[in-house]
C-alpha cells in the first residue's frame, strides 16, 4: 500500500496505466478521477489525499463512495 501511494505521488506511472473511479475526495472536496490504489484505498491526484473506497452494489448497478480520509 505504501509502495502504491508512494509510485502514485511520484508522478512516474504514466496516467492512462492507472485505473481510475470518479468520485469526491475527502481530502479537498473534489468530485475527481481517483487513482485506484487497490481494493479498498484512491488516491487524490489533486491534493494527494489517499482516500478509503467503498464499493455499493445494488442489483444490476455499482457505485463507488469514499468512506474516510487517511
Amino acid at each position: 500500500m505504501v509502495m502504491a501511494v508512494r509510485l502514485a505521488r511520484s508522478g512516474l506511472r504514466p496516467e492512462e496505466e492507472w485505473e481510475t473511479v470518479r468520485g469526491r475526495c475527502n481530502g479537498c472536496g473534489a468530485v475527481t478521477d481517483m487513482e485506484v490504489l487497490d481494493h479498498d484505498y484512491a488516491y487524490c491526484p489533486r491534493c494527494g489525499t489517499t482516500n478509503r473506497r467503498v464499493t455499493i452494489h445494488l442489483g444490476d448497478d455499482t457505485f463507488i463512495a469514499m468512506a474516510g480520509t487517511e
